[in-house]
């Protein structure tokens, strides 16, 4: 769990531009805990998210340059 959390993190700083934010917050309740980490990087096409295999959708924002969202 902590090598995934530092993979997001580093990816999320590179895919940031100079500037640009990084934040990581995390919510618990009885059976479960969410861990958010989200850049401000430009994110994933939504042709190239819906070809990685990832099951879920696109993020809502795109300006078409690479990134995680």
């Amino acid at each position: 769990m902590r090598e995934m959390c530092m993979n997001l993190a580093i990816n999320a700083v590179q895919a940031s531009s100079r500037g640009g934010r990084v934040t990581a917050t995390t919510q618990s309740a009885a059976d479960h805990v969410t861990i958010v980490i989200a850049d401000t990087g430009a994110g994933i096409s939504p042709s190239t998210w819906r070809g990685s295999g990832i099951p879920s959708s696109p993020p809502s924002r795109w300006d078409g340059a690479p990134g995680s969202g």
